[in-house]
C-alpha cells in the first residue's frame, strides 16, 4: 500500500545521506506516482502551505495528518 510520497523542492534536501540517494534514485518515478496516484504524492511546498493553513485553525483539526490531508489542507489554505 502507498501512504505516501514527499519530493522536495526549492532547494530543499533530506538530512540524512540515504534519503538523499533515495530520493536522487527515484525523483524520476515521481510524475509516474504523481498521474497514478495524485492523492498520496505531495512535496515540500504543499507541506508548508498545510502548515500554514494549521496555524490559522489555532489547533482545531486533526493531530496527525497523512499525505491526502496535507493535501486538502493546502488545497483549501490556497483558496
Amino acid at each position: 500500500m502507498l501512504t505516501g510520497d514527499l519530493r522536495p523542492t526549492r532547494g530543499a534536501r533530506a538530512a540524512t545521506r540515504p534519503y538523499r540517494l533515495l530520493n536522487a534514485s527515484t525523483s524520476w518515478l515521481y510524475p509516474v506516482l504523481r498521474r497514478l496516484f495524485p492523492r498520496h504524492t505531495t512535496t515540500t511546498d504543499t507541506v508548508g502551505r498545510a502548515m500554514l493553513a494549521v496555524t490559522r485553525r489555532q489547533g482545531r483539526g486533526p493531530r496527525v495528518l497523512t499525505s491526502v490531508g496535507i493535501n486538502g489542507l493546502a488545497a483549501q489554505g490556497a483558496a
